[in-house]
């Protein structure tokens, strides 16, 4: 009789034979005529650096993210990580906050952008999407995030421009609902080595648009059935080693380390870069990193440290407007798209607006509203409470909202321009605080399409799955 432990192995082996055969037949899907493709509203995905300008003259961009739900721990350890940091220019370094808003803290996010000028963007409210989520449940979550942030958090819809998946897990319809309500890019595709276009840590992808489709291979989702002409794609660049295989991780951007050995790890990460193309370099940071003191010290560090080296700390939309339209690295401290942050904060008497407008270091005092709710919700905001929690159902849409709506606020888009709004001054005295989740990342499905343009899959996906199906068979009694 055929053991459960030959019978799993076997079955093993055929899902290896059929997925490689799967990967061997999508190689060709992915193909982009850079002859049509052209610079400022289309990129295929390449390794080649834009405008044809050598690595040498070119900066080296570090792109910060936080994604997770802004709770006042989570407010604490963002502000850790970023510290002081300044670009060569002088101004302060800026990021991308992606947002869930469930369990989030409204008048933390305000504070980010109003008073940080860190970029805003989305991955939307109570994070319970997958594979096979619907349209019209993609667009409630992703409108309702917009809106509620827009509402309760002062930033001008038109400034949220930006889109991850929860967990990194999509389908087809989340970047139609992307598309259709006038977002600029999305960020939920992981490119490890080997796998797609990218051959080498020195050498990996630049963004590109989603106008021939993917031009990668999706891990932890369904790539797009569809062209999605002048949508941006930034990929989530793996943490690797030097041979190109990923680090030890208990999840995809979650390593497992000591202090010195994360920093290592990230540092070496930037290394590899300067050594070839010059992609840029992503510095993911989800709810499980914020949550570790060591590991926000780690990202700190290697801020503090990238710093030093010169990078050109940047926000999402900065990012893309470089790849559209690049200039040499001597250019860009007289580059406009970088220049510091407009003025936001109006000053005199203190109001509610996120910043500190009476220069007294404290911001926004006795002016904000605790909001509580049923269920033990509860955040604080400038201005009246909502008559209910704001959940997809109660704020989202069906139908795209083209992202042209400003309800209000003090808005920056993240590192450089102000796109302006009105000043919230209401308000009670606040003493409430808010609760955070844990973060249900989901990196683990590998259902999708390949990314090949003129490259083919590489033989290293083989190895992924004998390292589960091999020790998971010999467990089996």
């Amino acid at each position: 009789m055929v053991s459960q432990r030959a019978k799993l192995l076997c079955l093993g082996l055929l899902f290896l034979v059929q997925s490689f055969s799967a990967f061997a037949n999508l190689s060709s899907d992915y193909q982009c005529n850079p002859s049509f493709c052209k610079a400022p509203d289309c990129r295929c995905a390449s390794t080649a650096i834009p405008g044809g300008l050598s690595a040498s003259s070119i900066p080296q961009f570090v792109w910060i993210t936080f994604d997770a739900p802004i709770t006042d721990d989570n407010f604490k350890a963002i502000l850790s990580v970023m510290g002081n940091a300044q670009n060569p220019n002088n101004c302060s370094a800026p990021a991308t906050v992606f947002v869930s808003t469930q369990y989030s803290n409204y008048w933390n996010i305000e504070r980010l952008a109003s008073t940080n000028h860190h970029e805003i963007a989305i991955v939307g409210m109570e994070r319970n999407t997958g594979k096979d989520t619907t349209y019209n449940t993609w667009s409630q979550q992703t409108t309702g995030a917009r809106k509620a942030i827009s509402q309760l958090a002062g930033v001008a819809s038109s400034a949220l421009l930006g889109h991850r998946a929860p967990g990194l897990v999509y389908n087809d319809a989340m970047f139609k609902v992307v598309k259709d309500n006038g977002l600029m890019y999305d960020s939920s595709i992981l490119e490890p080595i080997g796998a797609g276009l990218s051959p080498s840590v020195q050498q990996q992808i630049w963004p590109y648009t989603l106008d021939y489709g993917a031009g990668q291979v999706c891990w932890t989702g369904v790539c797009p059935a569809a062209s999605y002409a002048g949508m941006w794609q930034i990929p989530m660049w793996a943490y690797n080693k030097q041979d190109g295989s990923a680090v030890n991780t208990a999840n995809v951007f979650e390593p497992v380390g000591t202090h010195d050995e994360l920093l290592a790890m990230l540092k070496n990460q930037l290394v590899w870069r300067g050594q070839g193309n010059k992609a840029p370099m992503g510095l993911f940071l989800n709810e499980y990193w914020l949550s570790k003191p060591e590991y926000v010290r780690a990202a700190a560090s290697f801020v503090a440290w990238a710093q030093e080296q010169g990078v050109w700390f940047v926000t999402g939309q900065q990012m893309i407007s470089w790849v559209k339209n690049p200039v040499s690295n001597s250019a860009m401290v007289s580059d406009s798209r970088f220049a510091c942050a407009a003025a936001t904060c109006a000053k005199g008497s203190e109001v509610c607006d996120g910043c500190d407008n009476n220069n007294d270091g404290a911001v926004d005092e006795f002016l904000t509203t605790s909001c509580a709710y049923p269920g033990g919700y509860s955040f604080k905001m400038c201005g009246s409470c909502p008559a209910a929690y704001p959940t997809s159902t109660t704020y989202g849409s069906t139908s795209a909202t083209g992202g042209n709506t400003n309800t209000g606020g003090n808005t920056n888009t993240g590192g450089n321009t102000n796109t302006g709004g009105n000043t919230n001054t209401g308000g009670n005295t606040n003493t409430g605080g808010n609760t955070k989740p844990d973060d249900n990342t989901n990196t683990d499905d590998d259902t999708g399409k390949t990314a090949s343009g003129a490259a083919s899959i590489s033989l290293s996906a083989i190895p992924l799955v004998l390292a589960v199906l091999v020790p998971a068979a010999w467990l089996m009694k």
